[in-house]
C-alpha cells in the first residue's frame, strides 16, 4: 500500500485507474501526482469583458486619492491661510501632492478593454492633472480674497480670548473654512464623477475576439488530458515561490520533485507507483515527450509575443518555460498555460497583460515523510564485525512546511509529541559564523563532522528552548532542535523565508525503530527544497541524478544525526532516506562503516509483536559476550553462521532471478529469519515469552518468526506467508478467504491472550516522500483535497488520525496498534519505552507520576549499562519526582527501595537527605534504618557521610559508640568506620581518656591493626595540634609502643608509631638507640642479632646520619637487601648509592 494513494475519479480509464494518479519519472524520490479531471479539451470562444473586479478595485483606487487629495489641500489651506496669511503656498503644495499622486496612477498597468494604449491612459491622466491643478488654483484666488487679514488669535489657553472683536474675528474664520471645504468638496466630487463616466464608458466598449488554442496534457498512457490544478515544473525549476491559488479554485496535489503517492523512492522500477527507474522496468508506461503546441493564428502571435515580453519570459529552442501563474494554474511540458475549467479559460486567460510582472506569492503548504527501521538479520552478529540487514517500515514521521507572509521574520519548530514549540527571530541567528567562507557549507557539499565553531555559534540560541521543563527533557528538546537549527542555518540564508515546521511521529520513540533518523530526514528534506537543491521531476531525468538527489537528503540527515546521537552508525538514515533495506557491516570501528543500500529489497507483509517482556539491550550484548570469552571456538560459529545468513539472504534479494511475487522466493527469506531467530536463541539471547511467540505462529501456520534487536524480551516480528491476506486485503475466493483470515483471527485472539500487542506493517517500503501541496486525505475527495494547516495537523489524535489526515492507509481491522506518543497516550507510551512492568507501573498510588526512561544515547545505544529491571523502573520513577521536585513519604520509600538495590548511588542519597530535611522526618528512625543498612553495605562511602548529615542534624552522637563497637565485631579494620569515628571526636570533641583506652583495648585484641593505631595518633597528636608538650604523655606513649613492640618485633605498626612520637615531639630518631639495639645490630656477626628488619631500617637511617658511621648504615642496607627485606633490595641499593654520593649524611 503507498504511502499517499487516492480514489479512482470519475472519468478515468480503467487502465489509467489502476495506477491511480501516477506518471512516470526517473527521479529517485518518490513523486505524488495530480489529481486529473476527464479528458475533455476546451473550445475557442470569444468573451466581453464586464465591469470586473480589477476594475472596481481601480475606480476605488481612484476615488480614494482624489478624496484624500482633497482633504490633504483643504488642511493646507486652513493652516497656511490661518496662521502664514498666505494663499499661495496651498496652491502650491496641492499641486506638489498632485503631481506626485498622479505619476503613479499613470504607470499602474492598464486593465483590458479600458484604453486601447498605455499612453493614451497616460495623457487622460495628465488632463486630470491639469484639471485638479486649475480647481486649486481657483480655491486659492477665493481663499485670497475671502480671507480676513486682521485675525485676532488665541494667547491664553484653549478658549480664551483676548478682547471683545475676537469672537467676532473666529466666526468669521469659521465661515471662510467652511466655505473652502464645501469648495474642494464639490471640486472632488466633479473629478470622482468624471473618472467614474470614462470607467463605465470603456469598460461598456466590446473587445476584440482572441482564439483560444487547447490547453492540453499527457497522462501516465499517454492520453490526452486537462489537468485540474496541477503544476509539473520542468528541469531543475524551483517549485517554491511560484504557486498560489485563485480564490474558490481548489487544486489537487501537484506533482514536485519527483515525490509520489507513496512518499518513497523505487530505483529498480519495480512498483506500481510513480518512481525513480534504475532499469526502466515500472509497472507504468513513461509518457511520450509532449506534442507540440498548435501555431497561434497570426493575430494572435503577436499578443503572445507581448505577454512573453511582459512577464520575461525567455524562448529556448523554441519552447517556453513552465511558469506557474498566481491564480494557481501553471504550464504542462508543452509550455501552454494550463487551467481548470471553461470557464477560466474565458474568465482568467482572455484579459491580457501589459507590463505586468509576476508576484512572488507564498508557497503553499507541503508535507515531507520518512520511514521508521526494524533489523531483519545479524544482530549481535554485527557488534562483533558480521554483517546486519535492516529494511524500512510503514511507520512513519511527518513534518508540515507551512510559510507565513513576507512581512514575518521568525521560523518555528513544533513537535507536538514531545511537547516542543520554539521559535527563533531569523535576523538574530548566526549567519556570519554559518556563513564564513572557511565555513560556509554548500548543500553539495558532503558533511562528515560537526564545525565545533558552529555548534558553538548555536548554543545560546539552542539554549533558551524549554528552559522551563526538567533536565532531561530540556536534553531531548535541545537535540532536536540542534539537529533542526543546525541545518537551517546551513542549508538557508539569512532572507530564508518565515515558516513554521510541524512535525509528527507516528514511530515509537525509544524503541529502536529509528525514530530519530526518520525526523533528520523529514528535515533535511524540507530544508533541501526551501532551498531548491532538488530538482523538479521530468521524464528525462537520469537514474543517477536521482540516486544523486536520494544521497544528498542521506548526507544532510546523518548531520542532524550526529547532533543527536554524537556517533551514528548512518544505518537509520540511510533506510529512513531511501527506503527499502541496506546491507550494514563494521569490521573495524576505527573506520567508516560498509552501508550498501538495496533499492530492489521487496515489500514484505509483517506482523510485528511487543511481548510486553522487558529487556536490557547491554545485558543481552554481555551476555553474549561473556559466551564468546567462555566458549570462543562455539561462539564464533554461531556468530559466523548468522553472518551466513545475513550474506545468503543478501545474495537472494540481488540475484537477477529473484521475483519478490514468487512464493518460493518469500519461503526462501522466511526460512533464513528462522534460521537467524536459532541461532540467536543459541547465543542465549531469547525469552520464554518470545518462544511462546514463535510457538503460536508456528502452530497456526502464519509465517517465520524472529527476535528483532537484542532479545531478551521486546519485539519480534513475523514475516507472513504470501497466500495470507496482506494488509488491509480481502480474499476473492469465499473458501480461501474464510480460511486464511480464520488464521489470522485466531493467532490474534492468542497473542491477546498473552498480553502480547501486535500491530501489522509492511516491510521494505519507501524512502522519503512530499505531499504537495499538503491537502486532506491526500486530494482524495471531489473537491482536490482541503489544505492541511498547523492547526489541524497539532490538533489530529494518534497514529490513525495522523493517517487519515494525509490520505495514509495501514494496519488491519482487528488487529490493535501500537500506543503512539500522541494526546492521551503521550504518558502511557512513555511508561512503556521505559521498558518495565513492576512495582511502581502496578501500584495506584504512583498513576500520576510519569517515569522518565534512562537515556544511554538513543534507541541503539553502544553500551548501555546492564541494570536490573526493577532498578531501572525504580530510577525513571525517581528521575520523575526529583523533575518535580517531590519531597514526600512515597519519594522518601522509593529512595529506600533504590538504596536496597544500590547503596552506591550518590544522588540517591543527597536527594534522600534534602526530603528529611524538608519533612523534618524522625532523624532517629532514620538512624535505625541506616543501622540495618550499614550492617549489609559495611564499606560504602555514601552510608557514612549520609550518617554523618543525619547525626550532625541531630547534634547528639549518643548510642553511636555501640554501634561502632558492633561494626567492629564484623570489621575491626574497617576504613569507613575509622573515618567516621575521627569525625565523631572532632564533632563532640571527644579528646578524653575513655576513647584512648578504647584504642588501647582494639590494639590489646589485635596489636597488628594499623587502624588502631593510627586512630591512637590522631587522638594524641589531636589533643596538642601543634605539638606533644607533656612529657608525660611523651612517656606514656612511647613506653606503649615499646611494649607492643616486645610482643612482636616484626610487626610495623608500633614502630611507625614510636617513629611519629619521636617526630612529633622534636626529639632525635638516636634517642631510641638502646632500644632499637635490642631487635637489632650491625656489629654482631650473630644471626640472632637481628630480631626484627624494621630496627635495622632505623638503625641505616641513625648511622646515615652520621658521616663517621655510614660505614655501619652501608651494612645495614646490605643486610636488608641481602637478607631481612629483599624484597626492597633495589631501595636499599638506592639509599646505600645516595649515602655513598653523601646525600643522606648531608
Amino acid at each position: 500500500m503507498g504511502l499517499f494513494n487516492r480514489r479512482k475519479v470519475d472519468g478515468e480509464s480503467g487502465a489509467d485507474a489502476t495506477n491511480n494518479d501516477i506518471t512516470t519519472s526517473k527521479t529517485g524520490i518518490s513523486r505524488l501526482g495530480g489529481k486529473r479531471r476527464p479528458t475533455d479539451v476546451p473550445s475557442s470562444r470569444s468573451s466581453t469583458s464586464g465591469l470586473g473586479v480589477f476594475k472596481i478595485m481601480r475606480l476605488v483606487q481612484f476615488l480614494m486619492a482624489i478624496l484624500i487629495l482633497g482633504l490633504v489641500a483643504y488642511a493646507v489651506n486652513v493652516f497656511s491661510s490661518t496662521f502664514l496669511q498666505s494663499a499661495y503656498i496651498p496652491a502650491l503644495v496641492a499641486a506638489i501632492l498632485t503631481i506626485l499622486a498622479t505619476i503613479p496612477l499613470a504607470l499602474l498597468p492598464r486593465l483590458p478593454g479600458l484604453f486601447a494604449h498605455p499612453l493614451s491612459a497616460g495623457l487622460v491622466d495628465l488632463f486630470f492633472t491639469l484639471f485638479w491643478l486649475a480647481i486649486m488654483a481657483e480655491l486659492a484666488a477665493y481663499s485670497d480674497v475671502a480671507a480676513p487679514r486682521d485675525y485676532t488669535y488665541y494667547t491664553g489657553g484653549l478658549g480664551q480670548q483676548t478682547d471683545g472683536n475676537a469672537a467676532y474675528t473666529i466666526y468669521s474664520g469659521a465661515i471662510h473654512r467652511l466655505k473652502t471645504a464645501w469648495a474642494c468638496g464639490a471640486a472632488a466630487a466633479a473629478f470622482a464623477g468624471l473618472e467614474f463616466v470614462l470607467f463605465l464608458v470603456s469598460a461598456l466598449l466590446p473587445l476584440r475576439e482572441r482564439p483560444v488554442g487547447p490547453v492540453t496534457g499527457t497522462d501516465s498512457a499517454g492520453v490526452p488530458t486537462n489537468y485540474h490544478g496541477s503544476a509539473a515544473h520542468s528541469g531543475n525549476e524551483p517549485p517554491f515561490e511560484m504557486q498560489t491559488r485563485n480564490a474558490g479554485h481548489t487544486p489537487g496535489p501537484t506533482t514536485v520533485n519527483g515525490f509520489n503517492s507513496t512518499g518513497g523512492q523505487v530505483l529498480d522500477g519495480n512498483s506500481t507507483n510513480m518512481v525513480g527507474t534504475v532499469n526502466g522496468n515500472t509497472s507504468v508506461p513513461t509518457p511520450p515527450a509532449p506534442p507540440a503546441p498548435p501555431a497561434p493564428p497570426e493575430q494572435h502571435k503577436s499578443m503572445l509575443e507581448q505577454l512573453e515580453e511582459d512577464l520575461n519570459l525567455e524562448v529556448r529552442n523554441g519552447a517556453k518555460h513552465s511558469v506557474t501563474m498566481a491564480n494557481g494554474n501553471s504550464n504542462g511540458h508543452n509550455g501552454v498555460h494550463s487551467t481548470s475549467s471553461d470557464e477560466d479559460l474565458t474568465s482568467r486567460d482572455s484579459r491580457p497583460a501589459y507590463k505586468r510582472k509576476m508576484s512572488t506569492p507564498l508557497a503553499p503548504a507541503f508535507m515531507v515523510s520518512a520511514p521508521g527501521k526494524v533489523i531483519v538479520y545479524g544482530e549481535h552478529a554485527v557488534v562483533h564485525g558480521k554483517a546486519a540487514m535492516a529494511a524500512a517500515i510503514s511507520l512513519r514521521s511527518y513534518m508540515l512546511v507551512t510559510t507565513l507572509s513576507k512581512s514575518r521574520r521568525t521560523i518555528t519548530l513544533r513537535f507536538r509529541d514531545i511537547d516542543l514549540d520554539h521559535t527563533w527571530d531569523i535576523d538574530s541567528l548566526p549567519w556570519d559564523a554559518f556563513s564564513h567562507p572557511d565555513r560556509k557549507k554548500r548543500y553539495y557539499d558532503v558533511v562528515t563532522q560537526l564545525d565545533p565553531v558552529l555548534v558553538d555559534a548555536m548554543k545560546p540560541h539552542i539554549s533558551k528552548v524549554s528552559p522551563n521543563i526538567s533536565l532531561h527533557e530540556q536534553k531531548i528538546h535541545q537535540a532536536a532542535a540542534s539537529s533542526f537549527l543546525y541545518l537551517f542555518l546551513s542549508l538557508g540564508n539569512k532572507a530564508s523565508p518565515a515558516t513554521i515546521y510541524t512535525l509528527r511521529s507516528t514511530i515509537p520513540i525509544g524503541a529502536g525503530l529509528g525514530s530519530s533518523a526518520s525526523i533528520s530526514v523529514c528535515i533535511a528534506t524540507s530544508l533541501l527544497l526551501q532551498a531548491r537543491a532538488l530538482s523538479g521531476p521530468h521524464p528525462d531525468q537520469m537514474p543517477e541524478e536521482a540516486e544523486k538527489q536520494i544521497e544528498r537528503i542521506n548526507q544532510w540527515s546523518f548531520v542532524g544525526e550526529m547532533l543527536i546521537h554524537g556517533n551514528p552508525s548512518g544505518v537509520d538514515n540511510t533506510v529512513a532516506s531511501g527506503g527499502k533495506a541496506v546491507l550494514f557491516k563494521r569490521a573495524d570501528y576505527a573506520k567508516p562503516p560498509l552501508v550498501l543500500p538495496l533499492r530492489n529489497f521487496p515489500e514484505l507483509p509483517l506482523l510485528l509483536v511487543d511481548t510486553k517482556q522487558p529487556k536490557s539491550t547491554a545485558a543481552e550484548v554481555a551476555k553474549v559476550a561473556r559466551l564468546k570469552k567462555t566458549q570462543p571456538k562455539i561462539a564464533n560459529h554461531i556468530l559466523d553462521a548468522i553472518d551466513n545468513v545475513t550474506e545468503s539472504a543478501h545474495a537472494l534479494i540481488t540475484s537477477p532471478d529473484f521475483d519478490p511475487k514468487d512464493p518460493s522466493a518469500l519461503t526462501q527469506l522466511g526460512e533464513l529469519v528462522s534460521i537467524n531467530h536459532g541461532l540467536l536463541v543459541s547465543l542465549g539471547v531469547s525469552h520464554p515469552k518470545l518462544e511462546r511467540l514463535r510457538q503460536l505462529v508456528d502452530t497456526a501456520g502464519a509465517g517465520w518468526t524472529k527476535l528483532t534487536g537484542a532479545g531478551g524480551g521486546g519485539c519480534a516480528f513475523t514475516l507472513l506467508k504470501p497466500d495470507l491476506p496482506a494488509v488491509g486485503e480481502e480474499m476473492p475466493v469465499a473458501e480461501t478467504a474464510n480460511s486464511q483470515s480464520e488464521i489470522l483471527a485466531r493467532l490474534e485472539k492468542e497473542l491477546e491472550k498473552e498480553g502480547f500487542e501486535k500491530y501489522e506493517t509492511t516491510l521494505g517500503g519507501d524512502g522519503v516522500g512530499v505531499l504537495w501541496p499538503a491537502v486532506l486525505d491526500n486530494g482524495s475527495d471531489e473537491l482536490g483535497g482541503e489544505d492541511i494547516d498547523s492547526d489541524k495537523f497539532e490538533a489530529v489524535e494518534g497514529r490513525e488520525g495522523v493517517e487519515k489526515l494525509v490520505g495514509v492507509t495501514g494496519g488491519v481491522h482487528g488487529v490493535r496498534l501500537i500506543p503512539t506518543l500522541f494526546g492521551s497516550n503521550n504518558n502511557n507510551w512513555r511508561r512503556e519505552i521505559t521498558a518495565i512492568m513492576g512495582k511502581y507501573s502496578d501500584d495506584s498510588n504512583w498513576d500520576d507520576i510519569v517515569p522518565l526512561p534512562q537515556d544511554d544515547g538513543g534507541p541503539n545505544p553502544l553500551a548501555a549499562i546492564a541494570y536490573t529491571d526493577e532498578y531501572s523502573e525504580a530510577m525513571s520513577y525517581l528521575r520523575a519526582v526529583m523533575a518535580k521536585n517531590e519531597m514526600s513519604e512515597r519519594a522518601l520509600s522509593l529512595t529506600e527501595d533504590i538504596i536496597d538495590m544500590n547503596a552506591a548511588h550518590y544522588t540517591v542519597w543527597l536527594y534522600r537527605s534534602e526530603i528529611l530535611k524538608a519533612l523534618n522526618s524522625d532523624l532517629v528512625k532514620e538512624l535505625d534504618w541506616l543501622n540495618e543498612t550499614a550492617l549489609s553495605h559495611q564499606k560504602n562511602y555514601q552510608i557514612w557521610h549520609h550518617r554523618q548529615l543525619v547525626v550532625d542534624r541531630l547534634d547528639s552522637c549518643k548510642g553511636e559508640a555501640d554501634f561502632i563497637s558492633q561494626m567492629f565485631e564484623l570489621d575491626a579494620k574497617n576504613y569507613h568506620v575509622w573515618s567516621y569515628r575521627q569525625w565523631l571526636v572532632r564533632r563532640f570533641e571527644l579528646w578524653d581518656d575513655g576513647e584512648l583506652e578504647a584504642t588501647e583495648k582494639l590494639i590489646e585484641e589485635d596489636v597488628r591493626n594499623n587502624s588502631a593505631w593510627n586512630h591512637r595518633f590522631f587522638l594524641v597528636s589531636g589533643s596538642q595540634p601543634k605539638k606533644i608538650e607533656d612529657q608525660a604523655v611523651v612517656e606514656r606513649e612511647i613506653k606503649f609502643a615499646q611494649d607492643a613492640i616486645r610482643k612482636a618485633p616484626q610487626n610495623q605498626s608500633p614502630w611507625n608509631y614510636l617513629r611519629g612520637i619521636v617526630t612529633a615531639t622534636k626529639m632525635p630518631i638516636s634517642s631510641q638507640l638502646d632500644f632499637i639495639n635490642e631487635f637489632a645490630t650491625v656489629d654482631s656477626e650473630n644471626e640472632d642479632a637481628v630480631k626484627s628488619s624494621h630496627a635495622l631500617d632505623l638503625l641505616a637511617e641513625i648511622y646515615a646520619a652520621e658521616k663517621e658511621q655510614n660505614d655501619k648504615a652501608v651494612k645495614a642496607y646490605d643486610l636488608l637487601a641481602s637478607k631481612y627485606d629483599p624484597i626492597r633490595a633495589n631501595y636499599w641499593a638506592y639509599l646505600k648509592d645516595q649515602l655513598s654520593q653523601g646525600q643522606v649524611a648531608a
